[in-house]
């Protein structure tokens, strides 16, 4: 079925590509035990296997130190010609360490914000405390609780005093090198910027100063409720705690990353998923302008439709009910001091209170609090409302396929059933026309195909047409290369599975090619010299500025070239059922 054929008669969907609407969709269609073995960049460090020609060589991670256990003071060679590694910051001196076989300095677990615990669960962050001694930077801090207890992966340990960052920066300062700003991807609910798949040392090999950072997660960084508004001066609102938490490590940078060889007026936020997001949401808050001047969004989406925190939004309720339920099953309810009552739960109790009946796990995502976020992201975007800030923007050839893998789908009757079970009458045989099984290599994949357009891959053309319409320079691209890893679990070019090439972190999945490692340096190449000058650059590689009407990107695989037209007929349909006609200026 083309576009030409949708009758016009047919009602368009709610506009909402919101977070609630992908799990959504992933829950009815995933309905039954999912055990494949799908790995979750996002979530678990994978196992490592090698590591490619020129990246370092992977090294366990420490064990976490608590702060306050730097006793005593650290040793720092002075010798004439060593990297230098004490650096004094805002709140004192830290004291890193040298990779002599990466060539790279690191600090890691560095305070970036009080710790956001009793009094300070569920508010604002505060500023870090200011220390007497050195801290003793050579280990990764805490990460934050995460959906799934003993998830935290080698090395690291949970713990609500998590708001600590990492950074990786050449042996010498050369000057003021631009910095990357990593946010980590997990739905909200999971991961952490200390994973090794994260690890900075390869891009900053490149000549740009890394900077990875930990943020509230789950109830802890999303819940919004009642109670909680008003009582902060500092978010007077309820909700976005863990993109405060951003926005204050993006301050910290502002304040510190200079004296670490950093430039605080050329920062790149980059994220993947959840961290894309999450970039999205900070081109359109106020709270945030002035502190980043590029973004990189990978696999992520702009969101049209969001919660607010008191008000319903067409059929979205209002953020403030997850909260009461979340506070009912805490039993803080009708309490006398219900806000005493949570902040008295420990982790493992919210984390039970953060499922519902049936095992159904709440969706946290950021809210419309009237401070951090006054409208939603993707509206922001379509409006010319964002920050006029250079954008590069891409997905994966497969997103849809780690989400779908618990339908298990083998027929093509098993695929209509899955259609019709998601969506409307009316659009569900539209999209049985429009997605056939025999257009692809299973029926699981055809609906993987449905799930990567709606969630992914269409949303992210929507905003790249909508960035450049309102002359923001930006960039497209799509990764189309298939490793041996996702070829062999069915999973193709499956969401996340760029991480490792940007990071030069092959070695944690797969036993990588040349031909990989060719990649996975010029996809390093383009994302630095984004940093660094604003445009994607390679010699010999022409990456055009994205233009609607030419509608093309750059296909990023071995062999790299522009593309036109990357899912558009799909991309087209999804635009005119989703009604985003009505939202052109």
């Amino acid at each position: 079925m083309s576009v030409e054929e949708i009758p016009e008669q047919a009602a368009p969907m709610p506009r909402t590509l919101s977070i609630a609407l992908i799990l959504a969709l992933a829950l009815a269609v995933a309905c039954g035990d999912d055990t494949a073995p799908v790995p979750s960049p996002d979530d678990a460090e994978p196992e490592p296997e090698a590591q490619p020609e020129g990246a370092p060589e992977a090294q366990p991670e420490p064990e976490a130190q608590p702060e306050g256990s730097q006793e005593p003071e650290p040793e720092v060679n002075n010798a004439p010609g060593d990297p230098v590694l004490r650096i004094i910051t805002t709140e004192g001196a830290v004291v890193g360490a040298f990779d002599g076989l990466a060539g790279v300095r690191s600090w890691r677990g560095i305070p970036y914000a009080a710790p956001p615990v009793g009094i300070g669960r569920w508010r604002a962050p505060g500023l870090p405390p200011v220390r007497d001694q050195a801290l003793d930077a050579t280990a990764p801090g805490p990460i934050c609780p995460q959906a799934q207890a003993g998830s935290a992966g080698p090395g690291l340990v949970e713990d609500e005093d998590c708001l600590h960052l990492d950074i990786w920066a050449p042996p010498a300062e050369e000057g003021a090198l631009p910095v990357m700003f990593w946010l980590h991807g997990g739905s909200f609910t999971s991961g952490s910027g200390s994973l090794g798949l994260y690890d900075g040392s390869s891009l900053a090999r490149r000549g740009v100063v890394v900077v990875s950072i930990n943020y509230r997660l789950g109830a802890l960084g999303f819940m919004a409720h009642d109670g909680l508004i008003g009582e902060d001066p500092e978010q007077p609102g309820t909700g976005n705690y863990g993109l405060l938490d951003q926005i204050a490590a993006l301050r910290w940078v502002r304040e510190n990353i200079a004296a670490f060889g950093g430039d605080p007026r050329r920062v790149t936020i980059f994220g993947e998923s959840a961290g894309a997001i999450s970039a999205c949401a900070l081109m359109t808050s106020s709270l945030a302008e002035g502190l980043f001047s590029r973004v990189i969004m990978q696999s992520g989406f702009c969101a049209l439709t969001i919660a607010s925190t008191r008000e319903p939004r067409g059929e979205t309720p209002p953020a403030v009910e997850q909260g009461r339920r979340i506070a009912g099953r805490l039993g803080c309810e009708g309490v006398d001091d219900p806000l005493a009552c949570m902040r008295a739960a420990d982790v493992a109790a919210l984390r039970a209170a953060s499922v519902g009946a049936f095992g159904q796990p709440e969706v946290f995502e950021p809210s419309i609090d009237q401070h951090v976020l006054t409208t939603a992201p993707g509206l922001a975007i379509f409006q010319g409302e964002s920050h006029d800030v250079p954008l590069l923007l891409g997905t994966n050839a497969d997103e849809g396929t780690i989400f779908v893998t618990g339908a298990r789908l083998r027929t093509e009757a098993q695929l209509v059933d899955a259609i019709r079970a998601s969506f409307e009458p009316e659009i569900a045989e539209q999209l049985i026309a429009l997605y056939p099984a025999s257009d692809y290599p299973s029926p699981q994949r055809a609906l993987a195909a449905i799930f990567g357009d709606l969630v992914f891959v269409c949303p992210t053309r929507f905003a790249a047409a909508r960035s450049a319409g309102h002359g923001r320079p930006t960039w497209l691209y799509h990764f189309t290369h298939e490793t041996a890893f996702g070829r062999s679990r069915d999973l193709g070019v499956f969401h996340g599975s760029e991480l490792a090439f940007v990071f030069g972190t092959l070695g944690s999945f797969i036993v990588p090619s040349r031909e990989e490692v060719a990649l996975s340096l010029q996809i390093q190449t383009l994302w630095t010299a984004f940093a660094s000058q604003g445009a994607p650059a390679d010699e010999g590689l022409v990456w055009e500025a994205f233009d609607p009407i030419a509608d093309r990107g750059l296909e990023l695989s071995a062999d790299p070239a522009m593309l036109q037209g990357f899912r558009a007929p799909f991309c087209d349909y999804w635009e005119q059922i989703l009604g985003l006609d009505d939202l052109e200026d």
